[in-house]
Parts: C-alpha cells; sequence; structure tokens
C-alpha cells in the first residue's frame, strides 16, 4: 500500500514543522494500532509513505483497506497549541500471490494508482490491479505477467 497524507505541505505552513511532525505520528500510531506488527511502514518522502504486510496468511481486502483508510483519519489530531486538525489520504495498494521482480516493479505501479487517486479527488482508496484506472501500458504489462501462472 502507497499513501500519501493530502495536503500536508498546507498543515506544516499553518502549524509549523512541530504540527506535522505530530500528524505524522499520530497518523502512523493508528496505522501500526491497526495492522499490528506485521505491516511494516517506511516514509519514502515528506507526505508519502509505504506498508508492506510481510509474512501475512492472506491477503487484506478492500474492506480491509477502508477500514485502515477510516482508522487513519476517523478523528482529528490535537496539535501541541490545541488546535484540531482533520486529515484525509490518499492510497493505493495491491494483493498480489506473486512477488513483483523488484521494488521499483511495485512503486511504479502503486505510484501510477495513486496519482490517479489524488487526480480525481483525493482522500480516496484504489486496487492498483481491480479497480478500473488508467495505467500506464508499462505498468499494467507488469503486473499482468507477475499475475500469470
Amino acid at each position: 500500500m502507497l499513501f500519501d497524507i493530502d495536503h500536508f505541505k498546507q498543515v506544516n505552513d499553518t502549524y509549523g514543522h512541530p504540527g506535522g511532525d505530530t500528524v505524522l505520528t499520530e497518523l502512523l500510531k493508528r496505522l501500526k494500532a491497526y495492522l499490528g506488527p506485521q505491516a511494516f511502514v517506511g516514509r519514502l518522502g515528506g507526505e508519502e509513505f509505504i506498508v508492506l504486510i510481510k509474512n501475512s496468511d492472506r491477503y487484506l481486502s478492500s474492506l480491509d483497506i477502508q477500514r485502515i483508510h477510516a482508522a487513519m483519519c476517523h478523528q482529528p489530531i490535537k496539535l501541541y497549541d490545541k488546535h484540531d486538525v482533520n486529515i484525509t489520504i490518499s492510497s493505493a495498494y495491491i494483493n498480489t500471490e506473486q512477488a513483483l521482480s523488484t521494488f521499483k516493479d511495485l512503486y511504479f505501479i502503486l505510484d501510477q494508482a495513486l496519482y490517479f487517486v489524488k487526480s480525481n479527488g483525493r482522500n480516496a482508496t484504489v486496487d492498483a490491479f481491480n479497480d478500473p484506472i488508467d495505467l500506464p501500458s508499462g505498468a499494467l504489462t507488469t503486473l499482468m505477467m507477475k499475475n500469470i501462472h
């Protein structure tokens, strides 16, 4: 799963970096509380994160992903100065039996799907393999080849 905190720069600009740090810390606490220890969360950039579920015996369903989204955005985050900040996220995910050959392949597919979400209003999640979205042909070829048995 790849996710992006919507309008995170605005949080930093309005509340300063301590406010942004509080938002990051709280969102990651919520995510880890929902997913537990089997999840690896890595920060890829200012507001972009990747979540990898390791050694999972099942796939995350679209309902699971919706619940993760809700867990992260369900209530405002209280900042150090007592302001409440409402945060939304945009995300893309993929479930596959076959491991993609490289992290670059996985990231490329998820990044293109995340761009689709952000271009279509944000605050949503998309299944990069099953939802009807327009991915570049290179991403689709990579996905299709990795899922052929």
